[in-house]
């Protein structure tokens, strides 16, 4: 036997673990006592991570489509064909009939050399990865307001703060890890404020729990600003000193009174100043949120009124004061970091940046395209695009509407599909090509808290399934441009060479460290815990700060609330939201592959309040019929006061869920991603 040290391949925390290897099988897991993330701790889904690995449905073998069916074929024949279709395509339609969908659960490595194929070999921007469909608010939101787009602090700080504030996140379901150091900070003597319409876990700790009307958020944190400026609590010397634009957000938020924002959210006035005094005047406060709060046409807005609140006080910039952005994701933030974005080059170098695109297409010896690509949701829109490249995502159960992204996929002239299993998305492919596990490859993830950290194949893949870099190397030698790497360490070193903000990072390093936490912008740097205004002041500034910020200064960005896109009416009266369970992640393309995890919650199911069952006529696991504009779906019930009146919580991990049949699937133009609430009726399948 032997043990091999490696990153947690399911959500954003990224703890560090042992797979156990023995005879060529992983058999087990050690979580890794050192490890500053989990420190000997892992939740259910890390403790049973392996169990999908050698699962008999890993696809083994490239598959061609073939009069309807699909055919194994080897590698040659499979590369062959999918170069000469995209080659094709290109030439008669043009480099933007082609698009890409990356993946948040592959490596950086991987990822970059994706987005690398597609902007030096297909010609286009169209490329975006899978955590674009619900958390695509957080870079635009904190970048206009912080010049930078993702958590500003550590993990670790959480346990040593006075207040955090919790918005929109169910951190126990989610982000176990997150949730066990607010716990402690609860116990060391902390306050928690936690904003959320549903009654979760983490809320029966809450000092505070202002539990609004679902789409209020911002109106809400207007109105915890509003008190703080009328009462005078704000940070006059970090405000003074280091933002821009306090009038213009005094102005916004005058309407905002306690008892407009009670009128509005549904909550009492005094909790919200309750909230708002705690929070000002602590000397360390910290905010968590996740897409519970972000998922939603306010998503980018509902960030800026968090980044808003954060400058206002002065917790932001400092120890034990800023703001960590729960992704649910494995690798959703490194994704981003590889420039997997339709507007961005690895580091969120932009690609309309003459500068910028200068650098690339001298490092990559071509031609790249300046215009903007399309995002996920554009892409999946049916009649935009002619073909369709996706590595390690399953929309056909994560995009919302099935009927709209089926009649994509099925519109698409030459679909090809890369991934470890057989998933409901390939079953459209022209091309299915086997794709390595995490526990198979080398490689890095990037944690919530930019945290860059080894991946290490563990065993061999099954049959001829080879690693994503390697599958996309060898297409693009087909297509005439060669990409030369030997190894995942060789595409870590060209990342560190075109991304500052990688710069010292190497797989060198990282197999001396527990992670390097970016910026990293050298060598000898440490890696930088606490993300502060003078890495975009100076010479040799990392983060461009959007122009009219003012150099060196954070900008409020005032924002007014703006209701849900399809908020509930006299014929679907009851608002769905739907999300994350504990035993389960993301699509459940891998835990319902887990017999462990799968026994738990077998099946999907949905929740509804326990007043809205008896005026229903409901009882527990009674078949409901839950009714959309698009689309209805036939499920159970369960009764729970977790989920407030006239609301329906269904979870996300199922092939018979949510988001496939019911969700509106309209992109909005500050976000360009998915929203995950629609109005929607509820009904018994049969009167008991």
């Amino acid at each position: 036997m032997k043990d091999v040290l490696t990153t947690c391949a399911f959500c954003g925390c990224g703890c560090g673990l042992y797979l156990q290897i023995e005879k060529g099988y992983v058999t087990g897991v050690t979580p890794s006592q050192r490890h500053p993330v989990s420190r000997g701790r892992l939740c259910a889904r890390g403790w049973h991570i392996y169990e999908f690995v050698h699962h008999p449905d890993r696809l083994k073998k490239p598959l061609v489509r073939e009069g309807g069916a699909f055919r194994e074929v080897d590698w040659r024949e499979a590369l062959d064909m999918v170069a000469k279709n995209l080659i094709g395509i290109k030439d008669k339609y043009g480099s933007d009939s082609i698009g890409v969908i990356a993946s948040p659960k592959c490596t950086n490595e991987d990822n970059f050399v994706l987005m690398k194929f597609c902007r030096a070999v297909l010609g286009t921007n169209n490329i975006d990865n899978g955590a674009s469909l619900y958390d695509s608010a957080s870079l635009p939101g904190l970048m206009q307001s912080c010049g930078f787009g993702a958590s500003t602090n550590s993990l670790n700080e959480l346990e040593d703060t006075e207040v955090i504030l919790a918005v929109g996140t169910d951190t126990t379901q989610t982000h176990p890890q997150v949730a066990s150091r607010i716990t402690r900070a609860i116990s060391s003597g902390a306050t928690l404020i936690v904003i959320d319409p549903q009654k979760t876990k983490i809320s029966s700790f809450a000092n505070v729990h202002l539990r609004l009307k679902q789409g209020t958020y911002v109106g809400l944190i207007n109105g915890i600003i509003h008190i703080i400026l009328k009462e005078g609590l704000i940070n006059e010397k970090d405000v003074s000193r280091a933002t821009s634009n306090l009038d213009s957000l005094k102005k916004m938020v005058e309407k905002y009174t306690p008892d407009y924002v009670s009128e509005l959210c549904g909550i009492s006035g005094s909790d919200l100043a309750k909230a708002a005094r705690l929070f000002a005047k602590a000397d360390k406060a910290m905010t968590v949120y996740s897409t519970g709060a972000t998922a939603q046409a306010a998503g980018k807005d509902i960030v800026c009124a968090l980044a808003n609140l954060a400058l206002l006080c002065g917790h932001l910039g400092r120890p034990h004061n800023g703001i960590i952005t729960l992704q649910e994701q494995n690798n959703a933030l490194g994704a981003a970091d590889m420039g997997t974005l339709p507007d961005f080059y690895p580091g969120y170098q932009p690609v309309n940046s003459e500068t910028e695109r200068a650098k690339f297409e001298s490092e990559w010896n071509t031609k790249l395209p300046a215009k903007p690509g399309l995002s996920i949701l554009e892409m999946l829109s049916p009649g935009r695009l002619k073909a369709l490249y996706i590595m390690g995502e399953n929309p056909l159960i994560t995009a919302p509407d099935v009927g709209l992204t089926s009649e994509t996929l099925d519109g698409l002239e030459f679909l090809v599909v890369q991934d470890i299993f057989q998933t409901e998305t390939a079953e459209f492919a022209d091309a299915v090509l086997p794709a390595a596990s995490f526990a198979e490859k080398d490689g890095t993830f990037t944690n919530i808290e930019r945290r860059v950290q080894r991946v290490r194949a563990a065993v061999s893949s099954p049959g001829e399934a080879l690693p994503d870099w390697k599958i996309i190397t060898e297409l693009s030698k087909r297509m005439g441009y060669t990409m030369d790497y030997g190894s995942p360490a060789q595409i870590m070193e060209e990342i560190s060479h075109l991304t500052p903000i990688y710069t010292g990072i190497s797989h060198k390093r990282l197999d001396e460290e527990w992670g390097l936490q970016w910026p990293c912008p050298d060598k000898e740097h440490p890696g930088t815990g606490v993300l502060r205004r003078d890495f975009y002041e100076g010479p040799k500034a990392i983060f461009p700060l959007i122009e009219q910020n003012g150099k060196g200064k954070e900008h409020f960005t005032p924002v007014q609330d703006i209701p849900l896109m399809e908020p509930p009416d006299a014929q679907y009266p009851f608002t769905l939201t739907t999300g994350s369970l504990y035993w389960h992640w993301h699509s459940g393309t891998m835990t319902r592959r887990s017999a462990t995890l799968s026994r738990e919650y077998p099946d999907v199911f949905a929740a509804i309040n326990p007043q809205d069952a008896e005026q229903l006529g409901i009882r527990k696991n009674q078949r409901i019929r839950v009714i959309s504009k698009r689309g209805e779906m036939e499920t159970a019930a369960m009764i729970t006061d977790r989920v407030q009146v006239k609301t329906v919580f269904i979870p996300q991990h199922y092939k018979n869920t949510a988001s496939k049949v019911l969700l509106n699937p309209s992109s909005f133009t500050n976000a360009k991603a998915s929203e995950m609430f629609c109005a929607v009726r509820v009904e018994p399948v049969m009167k008991i």
